[in-house]
């Protein structure tokens, strides 16, 4: 089932889905539910959408080069993707994939400005090509 609603965002919701949306390539309102589960706990470590990579403490940069999924998010996200290949997705079902997709897409942005990061500060070694 999908809902609309109108919201009123404060200037630091507004600054954060304006870098996500360019981050990603999408417009707010696309980037808005896709803060919502980032509000849910669906990674191992928050992300701070706040601050620069690069302003955060060695601990907190390590911590975003290791993101993952936790395992039941992974799980559910490889069932919808099994369906997917089947072509056996609900409506629910393809909206709550693309969801996952993008909640997945903002980690690994992430997670790639942490890992160089943590390259530079040498706190690890680079990634093998």
């Amino acid at each position: 089932m999908l809902a609309q609603y109108q919201v009123t965002l404060t200037e630091q919701i507004h600054r954060r889905a304006e870098k996500l949306a360019k981050l990603s390539g999408r417009t707010i309102e696309d980037m808005l539910p896709v803060m919502l589960i980032l509000s849910a706990p669906t990674f191992t470590h928050p992300l701070d959408l706040d601050h620069s990579v690069s302003d955060l403490p060695d601990e907190d940069v390590l911590a975003i080069a290791n993101l993952q999924m936790l395992p039941e998010t992974n799980a559910r996200h490889s069932g919808l993707l099994q369906k997917l290949g089947q072509d056996d997705l609900t409506e629910s079902e393809r909206s709550e994939l693309n969801i996952l997709h993008r909640v997945y897409e903002i980690g690994i942005i992430y997670q790639s400005f942490a890992l160089k990061e943590a390259v530079i500060r040498g706190l690890r070694e680079p990634l093998e090509s």
